[in-house]
Order: C-alpha cells, then sequence, then structure tokens
C-alpha cells in the first residue's frame, strides 16, 4: 500500500498534495492536522494483508479446473485443495482485528 492510499483514508474529503510518496511533502489546508508517520504505518500495517493475500493466492484458472473436475465427478477434491490453499494464505498474512 502507498502512503497517498493511507493518506488518503485518513483525511476523507480533503484536498492535499505529496510528492514522491514522501509524508514529508504533505501539504494540506489551513486548520487541517496532517497524520503522523506513526498513523500512516499503522494504518498501512492494517490494510496491507489485502495486498500481501492477493500476490499469493492461488490463480482463479486452477479454481475454474477444480470446479471442472468436480463435475466429472471428483467428489471435490480438487475443489477442497484450491480452498485448502486459499485458507494457507488467509492464515499467513491475517485480517487484523
Amino acid at each position: 500500500m502507498k502512503v497517498s492510499q493511507a493518506v488518503k483514508a485518513l483525511l476523507p474529503g480533503v484536498m492535499w498534495t505529496l510528492r514522491n510518496e514522501d509524508l514529508t511533502t504533505l501539504v494540506v489546508p489551513q486548520g487541517v492536522t496532517p497524520p503522523t508517520q506513526n498513523q500512516v504505518d499503522a494504518y498501512i500495517a492494517a490494510h496491507n494483508y489485502y495486498e500481501l493475500r492477493a500476490k499469493e493466492y492461488p490463480p482463479t484458472t486452477d479454481l475454474n479446473d477444480a470446479l471442472v473436475h468436480q463435475a466429472a465427478g471428483d467428489n471435490g477434491v480438487a475443489l477442497a485443495a484450491y480452498l485448502a490453499a486459499c485458507q494457507a494464505v488467509k492464515n499467513k498474512y491475517p485480517k487484523p482485528v
């Protein structure tokens, strides 16, 4: 996740500028308190699981193949394997509470 994405979420509806994803270059309107580096880091840490999971999930082509195998009578073995692979990624990168 980029710093700009975190800033956008932390300052909804506020017009701001940022150069090169560098928080020290953040310019906000007068009267608006900019987020701190700790706030941005915390937001990124809390939402980064989604991107990490996306990189490691098995491809959806494997899901399609598993569904075809199930329809052909494999009793859902390939589908169960696909779902187990997805769950392993979820366990590796749990959603923050």
